[in-house]
């Protein structure tokens, strides 16, 4: 079977100037700072609005920028090194990593590859400033816990014994609220 390139399906080259326009307003749909990188020349392509607000490089000055100037983590060398590394996955979590901005600090951002394609020539690098990636990944934690205790809270009627029941109810409802006392009023026939 033919592996397709997935760049060759845009319509470049037939309109240059045009293209290069649509796929920079592809490019600036995607929601975080996002570059398209030539990693076989470790070139930066394109970059979205994003990435340039991020940076305060201009798009002339974004455009054909060595990669590693940007990130001087990101040589040829580490980039092939990861790739080596992750052979099975097309998306490759390289972590926090120190960007360059125009006449302005360091900064820290976490960084993700996508692979465009099967000879890894080309990628998506996606830029996330390492304290918000951190936030993120801290609020989905949270979430699948929450997700967890509440499952167990559902299951919690088919145990054994009511009483058993009753326990794991209390228990992950003083989990789900934090709440150090929880009590149950056990209603009889004369209290009705």
């Amino acid at each position: 079977m033919k592996q397709v390139n997935p760049l060759s399906v845009l319509p470049i080259n037939k309109h240059p100037q045009t293209d290069l326009i649509a796929m920079q307003a592809i490019l600036d749909l995607y929601p975080g700072a996002t570059l398209l990188v030539n990693l076989k020349h470790n070139r930066i392509e394109m970059a979205n609005t994003q990435t340039i607000e991020m940076t305060a490089f201009t798009r002339l000055e974004m455009n054909n920028l060595k990669l590693d100037h940007l990130i001087p983590e990101l040589s040829k060398k580490y980039l092939h090194a990861q790739f080596e590394a992750n052979a099975d996955t097309r998306i490759i979590e390289l972590g926090d990593l120190s960007i360059n901005r125009h006449n302005a600090p360091t900064s820290e951002v976490f960084v993700t590859i996508s692979l465009l394609d099967n000879e890894k020539n080309w990628g998506l690098l996606s830029l996330e400033p390492s304290q918000e990636h951190q936030q993120r990944s801290t609020e989905i934690q949270r979430t699948s816990l929450i997700w967890e205790e509440l499952r167990a809270l559902a299951v919690s009627p088919l145990a054994i014994t009511p009483s058993e029941a009753l326990q794991t109810a209390l228990e992950t409802a003083s989990r789900l609220t934090d709440a150090s006392l929880l009590a149950v009023y056990l209603a009889g026939e004369k209290n009705l």
